[in-house]
């Protein structure tokens, strides 16, 4: 059975029964007809849907005599009548069920006691009141009304896996910017890719989303005093549908807009530029480099002349050469630097003419991939920090950035997955960044590949998400921290981590490398290292080229080694390099296990004399 789309809004309904009478005397209360707005879920369904919402009452548990609502299509009303009551006790239920192709399915009950003789003349349920979970027929561990939002058959446990949203639904944001700060988020049962696109509500024509990535956005920057909702209260009503192929869930989210002082919340990202430094434009103009969508900004120039609604990259013309400080605000989520334009091969990019970071102000960053890339005279003076909480790409942001070395010691990168090549070749950055959450990060290839001043602490960083770390300390010359308690259980790749890391010689024996598939090159020419690693798993490793070139070993950290690895269930046929490490003669049998059993080409400096 294929279901479309079903929006189901069980938000808050009033069941009134007014009326006086005194139990004891027999009395009875007089009947009352109530009649209740539905909410706009409700009034939808009962529009657009295939099937039939019924809502019903019981009293007294009489079954036989359950009161049905009446529902009014058009006016979007349900109404009841309330039947006299003759005891001062009574209990009322409501149910909601779901009728399609023949097939009844109920999707929520609520019940409540009324009390006569206390005064009671009202009955309410609200959402909390709602039991929705007992309500699973084909007893999958999804409710009927989930099932039916998700369209998917509440009666056969073998149809397609339910989606789900995974984030909130209430939102606050402050005026002035087209970003929400929101990113709907939704799972697929059998791990289908999902998308997201706006799918109703009463102001959805104020709102963007990305079908990928879920980051829902303003099409304009909202007025706190100029409100643009239907309501005018500055709460804004969009729904937002997630797909995974043929099934469709939608849910309501709620943005409520905040006054801000702009003189406050609008600063601007500041830098300096040289206009007559080596770049792509002329020696009197400069080019802001920009990548994607989502840009409409403002630039003042620093010469008098401004710019508004830009939308991508902008060169601007000087009146003569000089140095000029650049403002930028407005919807601004990226500055990119590349090596060269993707399609023409032809360098298009200012990297020496900017000189300085004086401000990251109030721009909401949603990448650093790329941000200052060769920019070699850039320096950070900036006293205030990025908002980095839509950033999970800081890929190469300041490779080659030679001058670099700013204090960026709390910036909140715990949104980040990727950081390869981040400080590749940024040779006089040595800033503590020991405090960074990088809990999120699964990629730092070359992270610091030529950092050559850098020696930071890091023995705090949880890199347990980390799955790739070749090259990772790759020349980073001054670099000897004590790492010895990283959990790097996730990582497959460790080529090259620490070659040419010169003076690099912690304890990281304790190391579960048991997921490590290549060590190519780790130590090559990491002079100082000389620890015993015996206690490693390698037993994925297949590709050992050239892993302590260039060093050696001391024979007892060599013979534990051996010995080590000798008892292990290994990769046939690897080639290790050991540099000019010797071991002793009451060793030879450890090696000759590597050799033999398993097949391993061994290079090194032979038996010690």
């Amino acid at each position: 059975m294929i279901f479309r789309k079903l929006i189901l809004s069980l938000l808050f309904l009033a069941l009134y029964a007014c009326g006086g009478g005194d139990n004891s005397t027999g009395q009875n209360t007089s009947e009352n007809k109530t009649i209740v707005e539905l909410p706009d879920g409700v009034q939808k369904l009962t529009l657009n849907g295939e099937g039939t919402l019924n809502a019903y009452i019981v009293i007294d548990g009489d079954t036989d005599k359950k009161i049905t609502m009446v529902l009014d299509r058009n006016a979007g009303t349900a109404s009841l009548v309330v039947p006299a009551l003759t005891r001062e006790l009574h209990r009322i239920k409501i149910t909601y069920d779901y009728t399609l192709s023949g097939v009844t399915y109920i999707l929520a009950t609520a019940s409540r006691d009324i009390d006569l003789s206390s005064g009671a003349t009202n009955l309410s349920f609200s959402i909390t009141d709602y039991q929705t979970d007992p309500y699973d027929d084909d007893n999958d561990g999804s409710s009927n009304i989930a099932e039916l939002k998700s369209g998917t058959d509440p009666g056969d446990s073998t149809d397609t896996p339910h989606l789900a949203f995974t984030s909130g639904f209430v939102i606050s944001v402050g005026e002035n910017t087209t970003h929400t700060g929101y990113q709907a988020e939704a799972t697929a049962g059998d791990g289908d890719t999902v998308s997201f696109n706006i799918f109703d509500g009463r102001d959805q024509d104020e709102f963007d989303i990305d079908a990928q990535t879920g980051i829902l956005t303003f099409k304009d920057a909202p007025d706190f005093e100029l409100p643009s909702d239907i309501d005018k209260n500055n709460i804004y009503e969009v729904e937002i549908a997630v797909r995974d192929g043929a099934s469709l869930l939608s849910r309501s989210v709620l943005v409520t807009v905040t006054d801000v002082v702009e003189s406050q919340n609008d600063k601007p990202f500041i830098t300096v530029w040289k206009t007559d430094n080596p770049g792509f434009t002329l020696d009197n103009q400069i080019k802001i480099g920009t990548l994607g969508t989502g840009y409409n900004y403002s630039v003042d120039w620093g010469d008098g002349q401004t710019a508004d609604d830009v939308k991508g990259d902008f060169t601007h013309t000087y009146a003569s050469p000089g140095i000029y400080t650049v403002r930028i605000s407005g919807d601004f989520p990226r500055i990119f630097f590349e090596s060269a334009n993707p399609v023409t091969g032809i360098v298009e990019y200012d990297y020496e003419k900017v000189l300085s970071i004086e401000q990251w102000g109030s721009i909401k960053w949603q990448s650093m991939n790329h941000t200052f890339f060769r920019c070699k005279n850039l320096v950070g003076n900036a006293v205030d920090n990025p908002d980095l909480s839509l950033v999970t790409d800081m890929t190469e942001m300041f490779r080659d950035a030679s001058s670099f070395n700013q204090d960026i010691s709390k910036w909140d990168v715990s949104k980040v997955i990727e950081m390869s090549n981040m400080f590749n070749g940024a040779s006089v950055f040595n800033q503590n960044i020991g405090a960074w959450n990088v809990s999120s990060v699964t990629g730092m290839r070359r992270m610091f590949f030529r950092a050559t001043a850098f020696n930071g602490d890091l023995g705090a960083w949880d890199v347990s998400s980390v799955t790739t770390m070749s090259g990772m300390f790759r020349e980073a010359a001054a670099f000897n921290q004590n790492i010895g308690n990283w959990k790097v259980s996730a990582v497959r790749i460790m080529g090259g981590v620490f070659r040419q890391a010169s003076v690099f010689n912690q304890d990281i024996g304790d190391w579960n490398v048991s997921s490590v598939t290549d060590m190519d090159n780790m130590f090559n020419q990491a002079t100082a290292f000389d620890q015993n690693l015996g206690g490693w798993d390698v037993s994925s490793v297949n590709n050992m080229q050239f892993m302590f070139n260039g060093l050696k070993l001391s024979t007892p950290n060599y013979d534990g080694l051996l010995l080590g690895w000798s008892v292990q269930s290994l990769q046939s046929g690897v080639a290790f390099s050991a540099g000019t490490s010797q071991y002793s003669s009451s060793n030879q049998i450890a090696r000759d296990t590597l050799t033999n059993n398993s097949g391993w080409v061994i290079s090194d400096g032979g038996v010690a004399p």
